[in-house]
């Protein structure tokens, strides 16, 4: 059954997709669950280090200013 979760897309070489394949089957997960798996390891590896990182709920409104802020780089959005 197809997940509902949001998408997350990369661009990356050949190689690389045959090679996080081969991790992936090392580690009995499907790729996308292997790189879920990645991801959550580095926002825990980045948050010990770092501190938590909280999520504000913004509206989209409030979404794409923070991303215009972001590109022209501005301090992050803040209410």
């Amino acid at each position: 059954m197809p997940s509902k979760l949001p998408v997350i897309r990369a661009n990356t070489t050949d190689n690389n997709i045959i090679k996080m394949k081969t991790i992936a089957k090392h580690n009995k997960r499907s790729l996308a669950k292997e790189l879920e798996y990645i991801i959550e390891k580095h926002i825990a590896e980045f948050e010990a280090e770092h501190g938590e990182i909280t999520i504000d709920w913004m509206s989209p409104k409030e979404i794409v200013q923070d991303i215009n802020d972001r590109i022209e780089g501005n301090p992050p959005y803040e209410k």
